[in-house]
């Protein structure tokens, strides 16, 4: 769209640009300033108009639901172990936060960090996943108080970081959808949800994921 304007000296202009989108979908605007054959550094931004009506192409594999149904069929095999301590200095709030530990696909062991109110009751829950490549952090003993919470480390992230056996997470077993990293990962958030209903504070009707970046995609 080309908007012409006319300026005197060092006055201002605001201007509305009437524009019509027609289908649903992001659009990427760049918008700058142009005299003669001078153009200004541009603005980028991006609308979304009626993302709730796009409608993608499914372009799952034939096998698509048989293979995460035999996936946590696997994972079901795999007793979980469940363990919890305590860590008293960061406790000092409304809440007890404990550094948890279970088995998860793959008879991995994944770790993570639990927060549950110190008053009896029962209480909803938030699943915590984290982004691609995050250290661990714990949850705050004075946050989300009336809710239980695990941040989770997917296997070789997170509080395994230091010592994972799977080098870059993103590309590791990538020639095989049977041994690729992602798998398992997938799988380590889904038990992180069989700890929270295993707890007997937890509502287990009333449980929420949440995260940004990896996370982001992990909660979808």
């Amino acid at each position: 769209i080309n908007f012409p304007v006319k300026l005197r000296g060092n006055s201002t202009l605001e201007a509305t640009i009437p524009f019509k989108l027609t289908n649903p979908g992001f659009y990427r605007f760049k918008l700058f300033l142009q005299r003669n054959n001078e153009i200004s550094d541009p603005e980028k931004f991006n609308i979304g108009y009626e993302p709730e009506k796009i409608i993608s192409i499914r372009d799952a594999k034939p096998d698509f639901e048989s293979f995460w149904t035999q996936t946590l069929s696997e994972l079901n095999k795999v007793e979980p172990k469940f363990k919890m301590k305590l860590i008293p200095e960061q406790s000092t709030g409304m809440r007890n936060i404990y550094q948890v530990e279970m088995m998860s696909f793959g008879n991995i062991k994944i770790e993570g960090f639990y927060a549950c109110p110190k008053k009896e009751g029962k209480y909803p829950a938030i699943a915590s996943f984290m982004g691609y490549g995050s250290g661990p952090y714990y949850p705050l003993t004075d946050s989300n108080i009336d809710f239980a919470e695990i941040i989770i480390s997917v296997r070789g992230q997170g509080i395994q970081k230091a010592n994972s056996a799977y080098g870059d997470w993103i590309t590791w077993g990538l020639e095989s959808k049977e041994n690729y990293y992602y798998r398992g990962a997938f799988m380590d958030l889904v038990r992180a949800v069989d700890f929270l209903v295993s707890r007997p504070e937890v509502d287990a009707n009333k449980i929420v994921a949440e995260g940004g970046s990896q996370g982001g995609a992990f909660t979808i």
